[in-house]
């Protein structure tokens, strides 16, 4: 009798193996019957991890004879039904320890795919189906897949009307969102043998892939290849999307449009269109205007307008000093001249807190930036009293307008990979010259007098932005 552990357990086990040699023609010398005890089974396959210091994983060869050990006796018990009720719950929780919470096997798979179907345990049915299906690996996939078609046409093939595809269905692979549905009908589909089967699953995952259709809330842009063939071929489906999806275009939030869209979106639709050779029509060339103009150009502020003279913006704090009133009454007087075209430096005589608390408020930047260097900012100290003294330094402006600079070259980056013949057919020179070349934003740069040479602009996210006008430009 074997522990699966250390030595043999005694003396007599000992004995017998060591007098195997003996020439005996008795029978009794010649079988061995090994008899392996329930708990040290499961003990065995409990210790078995992925992260055993023995290097063990789920799909290696001692779990794998291990489970088709198992698996040969309970083919034998259940010839005997007695015996096969008996030997059903160890062995299933054999099947379940084999299979592991977080890997999948090429030779484990099938095996408790097929021993739980017969052993008539779903919920061990679906995490091994489940397992397949969030490997990665098409070929554990594809034999799960096999071996649980199998079984229905097996069982089921006579009478497809009666099958419950909704019990075999549920919670074997991920159904999360139509994609989901789409790859899993067409995974199933192919392995059915039986056309009548087959036919009676896909109409079943038709009426699945409607219903998610019909209440997925929203869809994610890695959908967009499962819309590009409903659209693009002879689909029953492609009504239903002209009349659902295309209405919900108006709820399209385009002005939080991020700057990757043109490369998760534009440039992938791009391709589609020559790959396939699919004629643009005005609803493309809408689509790429809007998501141009009203979507990434919205996102530029404006021009800074030039200051007259000596104006800065107004710096107001949002509470007074004692945090009861929308103003204070120093900030006031600070704020007059802040906005004053003819002023250059204030003196303002006052106590040290309301000094530091008009320090905090020129410091901290009408917009949320560092304000400190626009601005020279001193004391004069006399017995009576304390002056605070602030003169202009003129950066105020100068900065507004090279923070509007980068966010156009960062947009002249983003646009970069629409600079293509088949775009500037489809929108035409002038908006193709405006949205994609960016020429009238590069003609307000030039008229705001920047001091950047050019061929090498300022760092934009941490990286220098090289002149994009080296990129080759279409033919229009």
């Amino acid at each position: 009798m074997l522990d699966l552990e250390g030595d043999l357990d005694n003396d007599d086990e000992r004995s017998f193996t060591e007098e195997e040699d003996v020439e005996d023609a008795s029978d009794y010398y010649r079988t061995a019957a090994f008899l392996v005890k329930k708990k040290s089974v499961h003990r065995y396959m409990s210790h078995i991890s992925p992260n055993s210091p023995s290097g063990y994983s789920f799909a290696n060869t001692n779990t794998e004879n291990m489970v088709e050990m198992v698996v040969d006796d309970m083919r034998d018990f259940m010839k005997n039904q007695d015996m096969g009720e008996h030997a059903r719950p160890p062995i299933l929780e054999v099947l379940r320890k084999a299979l592991g919470p977080n890997e999948s096997s090429r030779a484990l798979t099938p095996v408790v795919v097929k021993w739980a179907l017969k052993l008539k345990n779903m919920g061990l049915y679906q995490s091994a189906m489940m397992a397949a299906a969030k490997s990665g690996i098409e070929d554990i996939l594809e034999s799960a897949i096999k071996t649980a078609c199998g079984f229905v046409e097996h069982h089921f093939g006579d009478v497809p009307g009666h099958i419950d595809w909704d019990k075999w269905m549920e919670n074997v692979a991920p159904m999360d969102t139509v994609i989901d549905v789409h790859v899993t009908i067409q995974n199933f589909t192919s392995a059915f043998k039986k056309d009548a089967v087959r036919d009676s699953f896909f109409k079943w995952g038709d009426s699945k892939l409607t219903d998610k259709l019909d209440t997925q809330a929203s869809f994610e842009i890695s959908e967009l290849p499962f819309f590009i063939v409903i659209l693009g071929g002879k689909h029953s489906k492609r009504d239903w999307l002209k009349a659902r999806i295309l209405r919900t275009k108006a709820t399209w939030c385009h002005k939080k449009l991020g700057g990757d869209v043109t490369t998760e979106l534009i440039v992938p639709l791009i391709k589609i269109f020559k790959e396939h050779n699919i004629p643009v029509t005005q609803g493309a060339k809408s689509l790429f205007e809007v998501v141009l103009r009203e979507g990434l150009y919205e996102n530029i502020p404006p021009n800074p307008p030039e200051p007259r003279r000596w104006a800065h913006r107004s710096r107001t704090c949002s509470k007074g000093r004692d945090g009861q009133g929308p103003n204070c009454r120093d900030c006031e007087a600070m704020d007059a001249f802040l906005i004053a075209p003819d002023q250059r430096v204030w003196k303002y005589q006052a106590e040290k807190p309301i000094h530091d608390h008009l320090k905090s408020q020129l410091r901290a930047g009408g917009d949320g930036s560092d304000g400190a260097r626009y601005f020279n900012i001193s004391t004069e100290r006399t017995q009576r009293a304390h002056t605070m003294v602030v003169e202009k330094t003129g950066r105020e402006f100068l900065d507004e307008v090279e923070s509007w600079k980068e966010s156009v070259w960062a947009l002249e980056a983003r646009l970069a990979p629409l600079r293509d013949e088949m775009v500037a057919g489809m929108l035409g020179s002038r908006a193709y010259r405006e949205l994609v070349l960016v020429e009238d934003l590069r003609a307000q740069i030039v008229t705001s007098g920047s001091s950047i040479t050019a061929g090498v602009k300022r760092e934009v996210d941490g990286s220098a932005i090289p002149e994009l006008y080296s990129v080759k430009r279409a033919r229009l």
